[in-house]
């Protein structure tokens, strides 16, 4: 157990290393339900290739939001005081944002290579 001094100055607490461990499991498991359900929800819903793009290019948005979130958050949970939790924030989170970035420019990029 620590000692009441160890928390003071703004160190971050027990509880806020899971709130970092938290939003990385949220991130990740966000990640694969989109990977899981998407085939099933273009699949069944009959949608034009523009609303596909949209719906895609909003939930990679929205997901690659959530990972930089839980970047930042496990950068500061691993300054503060929990480095085994904002260890997993940080790996969850840059891998997300890393490949959120990748798949905003990646996918726009190569339909315009497939189309000259």
């Amino acid at each position: 157990m620590t000692h009441p001094q160890a928390y003071a100055g703004g160190a971050v607490t027990p509880s806020n290393g899971r709130v970092a461990l938290t939003l990385a499991i949220i991130t990740v498991v966000a990640g694969v339900g989109q990977l899981l359900a998407s085939p099933f929800v273009f699949t069944l819903a009959d949608l034009p290739g523009f609303a596909y793009g949209a719906i895609s290019a909003g939930t990679t948005v929205a997901h690659t939001l959530l990972a930089a979130a839980t970047l930042i958050v496990g950068i500061a949970t691993a300054r503060r005081g929990a480095p085994l939790h904002g260890g997993v924030a940080i790996g969850v989170g840059g891998s997300g944002v890393i490949a959120g970035i990748a798949a905003l420019i990646g996918f726009p990029l190569l339909s315009l290579l497939l189309q000259v």
